[in-house]
């Protein structure tokens, strides 16, 4: 069933003739043009469609590498605080010296945790 504005396009096989049926809601329309020379040009369908998936793809992975930098950002944090925690814990110092947790890092080697 077509609805009011739907627009069919037909390329003839030979390329030089072109016909549009859309409907009106009471009805519907045909134009035809033919060329008398030359081709009307035809994108491939499939060419079409794997340009769009591929756009569609790189908008995905663009989004996901985003999401994916903003989670490990968070969890950078979380690692650092979750061992000033337990560094403050294990040693008494106050979070609010963090030259001493830091040396204390540098002496423990832990550096690459953080």
């Amino acid at each position: 069933m077509t609805r009011c504005g739907h627009v069919f396009i037909f390329r003839g096989r030979s390329g030089n003739q072109l016909k549009l049926l859309w409907s009106t809601g009471n009805g519907l329309c045909l134009l035809t043009k033919r060329l008398e020379c030359g081709r009307f040009a035809c994108v491939m369908e499939t060419e079409a469609w794997l340009r769009q998936a591929l756009a569609r793809a790189e908008e995905q992975l663009a989004l996901h590498e985003r999401k994916i930098s903003v989670l490990t950002a968070q969890l950078d944090k979380l690692r650092r605080m979750n061992l000033a925690m337990v560094l403050t814990h294990v040693t008494g110092l106050k979070t609010s010296d963090y030259s001493q947790l830091w040396s204390l890092l540098i002496c423990c080697d832990l550096r690459g945790v953080v």
